[in-house]
């Protein structure tokens, strides 16, 4: 299971799932998978979600912020060895 802040934040800036997935004009199971930590979506997916976020919100959350670096790399494969 990936983690992340998705759940936290919305629920700390009172926007539904729902209503996210509205704006960025995504499934609503797919936003779910992500609040419920089913899903890793792709980096492209992240990034609309964390744009409509600080929209909504009118704040300057970061990818980061609410998908740390371990999740992004779950979903991006194994890394190199350094």
């Amino acid at each position: 299971m990936a983690s992340n802040n998705l759940a936290t934040t919305l629920e700390q800036e009172k926007i539904t799932s729902n209503q996210l997935a509205h704006q960025c004009n995504l499934n609503r199971s797919t936003v779910m998978s992500v609040v419920r930590k089913k899903r890793t979506p792709a980096p492209s997916t992240l990034e609309l979600m964390v744009k409509h976020l600080n929209r909504m919100t009118k704040k300057s959350y970061t990818v980061e912020e609410i998908f740390p670096p371990k999740v992004r790399r779950l979903r991006s494969g194994p890394q190199p060895a350094r």
